[in-house]
């Protein structure tokens, strides 16, 4: 990395942690796992965990990739367990997803599994990262990996037309371990997302508009949008269909770069429940 690249990556740094001054919105029942498995929007972790305050938690997650640039028109499906962990007053996540890929050609075994983590070491400001097992059980030589992310992720509230909203920034870094892709070493990850209570009068808090721009997605082979070196913007809707302290039922409709004819559809629901 060059003493410009580090240049960029410490001012950008310096910008999300000015935000972490500022303290976050909290809306419980919209927190649920996003694609790669962290708390957060579509591929865009935010500074929150699943359940901020409580001792324990636990999310249970799937989502639905359509994937109408695959031969056979699969989708990729993406079960996924978070655990909440409220430690000594902060607060720690740990998730766990699996990838289940469509078959490519004769090689069926091409599913990937995530496993995440994230610290909220302070009101709206968090570290986290993954490690990404691609390509399992695959028995082609090379083909399987072990990628790495590591993260810094600010949320900040503030209003849009007079709605409550967050925004997201996260600056990172993806380890790929590909002899082909040395390259993608260089990129530096970067995403704002948007978290918008949508129409609070007329939906009584209920729906919220979800958005994201990242350089990355949920993994380095990943269904749906892949935005390898360059952005996608991805948008959709959080339905939480059940608001209590204890427990929370989540619906998403996604639509994944949906400005590019690269787009598709995605679905997901998830419930989760703290002591």
């Amino acid at each position: 990395m060059g003493i410009k690249t580090k240049n960029i990556f410490l001012l950008m740094a310096a910008v999300i942690i000015s935000f972490s001054f500022v303290s976050a919105l909290h809306a419980e029942p919209f927190k649920s796992p996003s694609f790669g498995g962290a708390t957060g929007l579509i591929s865009t972790p935010t500074s929150h965990t699943g359940w901020e305050g409580a001792g324990f938690g636990i999310d249970v997650a799937y989502h639905y990739i359509d994937a109408n640039d695959d031969v056979n028109d699969d989708g990729y499906s993406i079960p996924l367990v978070l655990l909440h962990l409220g430690v000594a007053g902060s607060n720690l996540e740990i998730g766990f997803a699996y990838d289940d890929q469509p078959d490519r050609a004769a090689d069926d075994e091409t599913d990937d599994m995530l496993i995440s983590a994230k610290w909220e070491f302070t009101e709206g400001l968090a570290i986290g990262g993954n490690a990404q097992l691609m390509n399992l059980n695959t028995g082609i030589d090379g083909d399987e990996r072990n990628d790495f992310q590591v993260y810094l992720a600010a949320t900040y509230p503030g209003n849009f037309f007079s709605m409550p909203a967050e925004t997201t920034i996260v600056i990172g870094h993806t380890f790929i371990d590909d002899e082909y892709n040395d390259d993608d070493n260089e990129n530096i990850d970067f995403s704002m997302g948007f978290d918008l209570d949508f129409a609070p009068q007329l939906f009584k808090h209920y729906v919220h508009w979800i958005s994201d721009f990242a350089n990355y997605s949920y993994s380095t082979e990943p269904g749906g949008a892949n935005s390898d070196n360059r952005g996608a913007f991805n948008t959709g809707l959080r339905f939480a269909l059940m608001r209590d302290k204890q427990f929370k039922l989540n619906l998403d409709l996604i639509i994944t770069d949906a400005l590019d004819e690269n787009r598709d559809w995605a679905a997901g629901a998830a419930f989760g429940m703290s002591l």
